[in-house]
C-alpha cells in the first residue's frame, strides 16, 4: 500500500481544510447498529476532557472529479482549493460521529459549514451519488442537513440504521449529565484517528477488501460485490456496463433481503450460500467441472481430500483476486452470475416469508392456487434451507412463460407427495429428517434450465414426475414397513401424560384442518400460521406475559377442572382417564385467544367459539349443547378420518379406539 501521508489526528484537524469526503458506491451502506453506537457513546462518556481516545483508522484516497455529481464538479471548479477524498476505511465510524455532530452544532453556521454542509445541498461528507445509493444519499441529507424532500419511497436496512442511530443519540443526549457544548468538544478534540492518505494509483478495490474487514466485518455478500467490481476493471474485453450491472444486481438483492428481518437472522450469508449450491453444485458428482478442479488442492494434514467452505471456493477460486490460470472469469461469466444471483432472490425470499405473496413486488410470481397452498404448507412443515432452495428453484421455473398445463399438474403432484412424505416421517418418527437430497435436485433443476430450448423440451415435466414418484414410493414403503409406528408414537405420548397435545405435529395438523375448513366453506380463517408458530415457541412465562402470543391450542374440556361444573360432570372417571380425555385428539382445537375461554363452562365457551376460528365455530355448530365423552370421540374420529383422507394413511379410522385413548362410556 503506497501511503502519501500518515498521521494521528483529531476530527477537528481532519475537517480543517477545504475538503469534501465521499463514500464510494462499491462500499456497503451504513451497517452500524445499537451495539456499535453504545460503544462509541461509552468511549465519549468515559474519556476525560483533557485526554484523547484512539478511535481507529481513517483511510482516504483522492478521486478525480469525474466521479462526482455535476453540482459537486461545479463547486470544485469554482473553488480549486477544495479537494475530494473517497473514504476507503472508517466510513461507519465517521458517519456516526458526524451524525452526532449534526445534533449538537444546531444553528452555528460556521460549524455547520465546516463539518456538515459547504453550501445548500452540498454536504461535506456524503454518499457518492449512484442509482444504488440514492436512498442513502437522500436519507443522509434529510437526517443531518434537515432536507425535507425525500423522493425515495422504499427504505432499506442501511437507511433505517441511519434513522435509528439519530433516534438513539437524541435520547442519549437528552439523558446525559454533561453539557452539549462539552460533548461536542470531546467529539472534535478528544477522538483521534490514525489517518492514512493513500496514493490514488493504489487499487482501491483490493485495498478496501484487505483493510475493511474490521469493526463490523463485511459479509461475504458485501465482499463479493467489491470483488466483482474489482474484477470488472481487470477484464481484457471492454465492457463499460459490467460495473453498472453489478451495482444494479446488488441493489435488487438488498431490496428483497430487506423484506426480511436482516437484523434478526443472517439472511445475507444464507442467501449467498444457497445460491452458490444451486448455481455451482454442492457435491463433486453434482458440480460444475471448472469448480471440481479447484477442489484437488484442498487436503487435510494427512493429505486426504477435504471439502472447503463454500465461501472459500467462491472468493478464492471462482472469483479470485489474481486471474492467472482462471480463464473461466470473463465479463459474460460475471454478468451471467450476477443476473442469476439477483434473479433468484425474490423466489428465495418468498419461501422464507410466504405472506409476501400479496406484496406487489412479488406479483411476477404466478402459481396455481392449489400449488401455492402446498408450498405454504411445506414452509410450515420445515424451514430446512436445502428444501426451501429446491422449492425456490421450482417456482422460479414455473414463473417463466410457456409452461404447459401438464407441467403445472406435475409440479402440483410433486408438492403433494413431498408434503405427504414429510408429514408421515414427522408424525411417525421422532428422528430428524435429512434433506440433503433436495439441494442436489435443486442444482439439477437449475442446471437443466440453462440448456438451449431444443434440448430441454419437456424436461421440467419429467423432473417433477421423477421427484413425485420417488417421494410417493418412499412414503408407501415407509408406511408398509412401519404399520404400527404411529400407534406406538401416540401410545408413548399418552404414557407420558401428554397425549395428542404432546404430538410434535399437533399444531401443523390442526392448522391444516383449519385451512381445510376455510377451503370447504369459502371463508377466510382469522388465524395466521405465524401466530400459531410464535405461540408454540413461547416459554410458559412468555405465554403468560405476552398478550400478542396467546394464539394456541384450546382444550375444549379444560386442563384444570377443579371447582368447576366440569369436575362434577367427570366425577365418575379416574384422574388418569380424565387426563387422557383432556389430551385426546377430539378435545383439541386452534383458537385465537385461549385465555378468553379458559376454564369456562361449555355454554360459556360456545359463545366465544361462534366468533373465533373456523375450527371452534364448527365445534359450536355441531355440538351446541353439550361437550361429553361421546362428542369428544365423535370429533376425534372425524379428525382421524380427515388425516386418513388428506395424507392417504390407510387404517386410521379403524384404529380410532386405540389411538384416541378414551375410556368406555359409563
Amino acid at each position: 500500500m503506497k501511503i502519501i501521508r500518515q498521521r494521528l489526528t483529531k476530527l477537528a484537524n481532519i475537517f480543517d481544510s477545504k475538503t469534501i469526503f465521499r463514500i464510494p458506491s462499491y462500499q456497503r451502506g451504513y451497517a452500524w447498529t445499537e451495539e456499535q453506537w453504545q460503544d462509541l457513546w461509552d468511549d465519549l462518556c468515559f474519556t476525560p476532557s483533557d485526554k484523547t481516545h484512539y478511535t481507529g483508522l481513517l483511510t482516504l484516497t483522492q478521486e478525480s472529479s469525474d466521479t462526482l455529481t455535476h453540482h459537486e464538479q461545479a463547486w470544485l471548479a469554482k473553488d480549486p482549493e477544495y479537494t475530494c477524498y473517497y473514504v476507503v476505511d472508517g466510513q461507519q465510524r465517521l458517519t456516526t460521529i458526524l451524525l452526532l455532530v449534526s445534533l449538537l452544532v444546531k444553528d452555528d453556521s460556521a460549524l455547520r459549514r465546516r463539518y456538515l454542509e459547504v453550501e445548500a445541498g452540498l454536504a461535506v461528507f456524503d454518499y457518492a451519488l449512484h442509482t444504488t445509493t440514492q436512498a442513502l444519499h437522500e436519507v443522509w441529507h434529510h437526517t443531518i442537513l434537515g432536507n425535507q424532500v425525500i423522493s425515495v419511497t422504499e427504505s432499506n436496512l442501511y437507511t433505517r440504521n441511519i434513522e435509528d442511530a439519530k433516534t438513539f443519540f437524541i435520547q442519549k443526549i437528552a439523558d446525559m449529565e454533561i453539557s452539549e457544548a462539552m460533548l461536542l468538544d470531546k467529539l472534535l478534540h478528544s477522538l483521534t484517528f490514525n489517518l492514512f492518505l493513500v496514493d490514488k494509483s493504489q487499487d482501491v478495490h483490493t485495498l478496501f477488501e484487505s483493510i475493511n474487514n474490521r469493526g463490523k466485518p463485511l459479509s461475504h455478500l458485501e465482499l463479493l460485490k467489491s470483488r466483482l467490481i474489482y474484477l470488472s476493471t481487470k477484464m481484457a474485453e471492454t465492457n463499460e456496463n459490467l460495473e453498472e450491472q453489478i451495482h444494479v444486481a446488488w441493489q435488487q438483492i438488498y431490496f428483497y433481503l430487506d423484506q426480511l428481518d436482516r437484523c434478526k437472522d443472517d439472511y445475507d450469508e444464507a442467501y449467498l450460500k444457497d445460491h452458490f449450491h444451486v448455481y455451482f453444485g454442492n457435491q463433486q458428482d453434482h458440480r460444475e467441472n471448472f469448480v471440481v478442479k479447484f477442489l484437488k488442492k484442498y487436503t487435510d494434514k494427512n493429505g486426504n481430500a477435504k471439502e472447503p467452505d463454500w465461501h472459500e471456493i467462491l472468493l478464492k477460486d471462482i472469483f479470485p483476486l489474481n486471474l492467472l490460470h482462471h480463464d473461466h472469469v470473463n465479463a459474460p461469466f460475471i454478468a451471467q452470475y450476477c443476473q442469476s444471483l439477483s434473479g433468484w432472490i425474490s423466489y428465495w425470499v418468498l419461501l422464507k416469508k410466504p405472506v409476501l405473496i400479496k406484496n406487489n413486488h412479488f406479483k411476477h410470481i404466478q402459481l396455481e392456487e392449489r400449488s401455492w397452498r402446498y408450498i405454504e404448507a411445506l414452509t410450515r412443515l420445515t424451514r430446512d434451507a436445502d428444501l426451501l432452495a429446491l422449492l425456490a428453484v421450482s417456482i422460479e421455473e414455473m414463473a417463466t412463460e410457456g409452461n404447459a398445463p401438464s407441467t403445472k399438474q406435475e409440479l402440483y403432484a410433486f408438492l403433494v407427495q413431498l408434503e405427504r412424505w414429510i408429514f408421515v416421517q414427522k408424525s411417525f418418527d421422532s428422528k430428524k429428517i435429512t434433506y440433503d437430497w433436495a439441494m442436489r435436485y435443486a442444482y439439477r433443476l437449475h442446471r437443466y434450465s440453462q440448456y438451449p430450448s431444443s434440448y430441454r423440451e419437456g424436461w421440467k415435466e419429467c423432473a417433477f414426475i421423477a421427484m413425485a414418484e420417488r417421494k410417493q414410493a418412499e412414503t408407501e414403503q415407509y408406511l408398509h414397513q412401519n404399520p404400527e409406528m404411529f400407534k406406538n408414537t401416540i401410545d408413548g405420548l399418552f404414557k407420558n401424560k401428554r397425549g395428542f397435545y404432546g404430538w410434535r405435529m399437533i399444531r401443523y395438523f390442526l392448522y391444516e384442518y383449519e385451512c381445510h375448513l376455510a377451503q370447504k366453506s369459502g371463508k377466510v380463517s382469522p388465524l395466521l400460521w405465524q401466530e400459531v408458530e410464535e405461540a408454540s415457541s413461547d416459554t410458559e412465562e412468555e405465554k403468560v406475559n405476552n398478550d400478542s402470543k396467546k394464539k394456541s391450542i384450546e382444550h375444549i374440556l379444560p386442563q384444570t377442572i377443579e371447582k368447576t361444573d366440569w369436575e362434577i360432570q367427570l366425577a365418575i372417571y379416574s384422574g388418569e382417564q380424565i387426563q387422557n380425555i383432556t389430551h385426546s385428539l377430539g378435545n383439541l382445537a386452534l383458537i385465537q385467544d385461549n385465555s378468553k375461554a379458559s376454564n369456562k363452562s361449555y355454554s360459556g365457551k360456545v359463545k366465544i367459539y361462534q366468533d373465533d376460528t373456523l375450527s371452534v365455530q364448527e365445534v359450536a355448530r355441531l355440538y351446541p349443547d353439550d361437550w361429553s365423552l361421546e362428542t369428544i370421540k365423535a370429533r376425534g374420529e372425524s379428525l382421524l378420518a380427515f388425516m386418513e383422507e388428506r395424507w392417504k394413511i390407510m387404517g386410521l379410522a379403524e384404529q380410532a379406539d386405540n389411538l384416541l385413548h378414551l375410556p368406555k362410556s359409563k
